[in-house]
């Protein structure tokens, strides 16, 4: 036999007891026992330091609501598209000169559904939309369209779908001063977790999305790599910086990183930034009392555009504007 055989009989046979301080023995739903890494409740009276929990997988199946719009024609006068999906009404201007294909009116509305349905993902395939909610729950609205002598015209069709996610639920996170490690990509299926005083989150290679963190005060213990992912982050967090990489940002060149910028300037005091090339679509307006942190050579920016188009800018209390392409 193995070492790890051994060992695996020796603990089952009770030849010797895992040390609970370290690691636990515990018995899975089908009958066999297995050795986990031992998560430490917040204790002065029994231990030095904060507790301690590694956050374990919680994979559960979602009922994902799915709206497919199907554009059948194009118009033939001007005019504007109505929508009605999940309660929220989204107005779609079409023009009959230019808009001339399914294809074209269908790219209209994936644009402005993108922009007013934030709860939804949105995708096209040619002349057919698809809306998939990003995190479940059940919509009773049913979905409609009109639109008044346009000529252009619209199937709609209400579905669901079921996925299995890794879901992270507020009872996962609910003691003080603790650490709690984070080694999978958790979904919040658009939940608000309230930490409790004195914690952190430590990623090991995990990520959190769809939901709110009120942070109270915690600790946020990252790489540059993306964690954060259609999460709200409210409450005050004790950290000196953030990366844009936090929130998704790429650096590449080429990805559009503004919404990564938006997402760490509205949240974060100190923004520190790689060497790295941050491709920006758009202004950005920096908040008072916001800071850029570059590294020692300097981050380069890159517009989207040749003649220098204001890139940044600062908010009301800042005079400071960059334009163009700086190295």
């Amino acid at each position: 036999a193995t070492l790890w055989e051994k060992i695996k009989n020796y603990v089952s046979e009770k030849v010797f007891n895992p040390d609970d301080e370290d690691l636990v023995a515990e018995e899975t739903t089908g009958g066999t026992s297995v050795m986990k890494l031992a998560d430490r409740s917040y204790s002065p009276q029994n231990f030095s330091g904060k507790g301690y929990k590694i956050l374990r997988k919680n994979i559960k199946p979602v009922s994902l609501a799915v709206t497919k719009i199907v554009v059948s024609s194009v118009p033939t006068s001007d005019g504007y598209m109505s929508f009605i999906i999940n309660g929220v009404e989204s107005h779609v201007d079409v023009v009959a000169s230019t808009d001339t294909t399914t294809e074209k009116v269908a790219a209209k509305i994936v644009l402005k559904l993108t922009e007013s349905m934030v709860e939804y993902e949105v995708s096209q395939n040619t002349s057919t939309i698809t809306l998939t909610r990003k995190f479940g729950g059940k919509v009773s609205i049913a979905s409609s369209f009109s639109a008044v002598n346009t000529g252009s015209s619209c199937s709609i069709i209400d579905s669901t779908k079921q996925e299995l996610r890794n879901i992270l639920t507020p009872t996962m996170m609910n003691h003080p001063n603790t650490i709690y490690e984070i080694r999978y990509d958790f979904d919040l299926n658009g939940e608000n977790i309230e930490m409790q005083e004195g914690c952190a989150l430590k990623f090991e290679g995990g990520s959190l999305a769809n939901g709110t963190i009120d942070a109270n005060h915690a600790i946020l213990d990252s790489d540059p790599i993306c964690i954060f992912k259609d999460i709200i982050l409210s409450g005050k967090i004790n950290t000196p910086f953030v990366y844009t990489e936090w929130f998704g940002a790429q650096g590449d060149g080429t990805t559009d990183d503004t919404k990564a910028f938006v997402s760490a300037l509205s949240t974060f005091r100190v923004v520190k930034l790689l060497k790295k090339a941050y491709y920006i679509s758009e202004s950005l307006k920096i908040p008072s009392g916001c800071t850029l942190e570059g590294s020692s050579k300097g981050p380069e920016w890159n517009s989207t555009t040749n003649d220098c188009n204001t890139i940044i800018k600062t908010g009301k209390s800042g005079g400071i504007v960059l334009a163009g392409k700086f190295t």
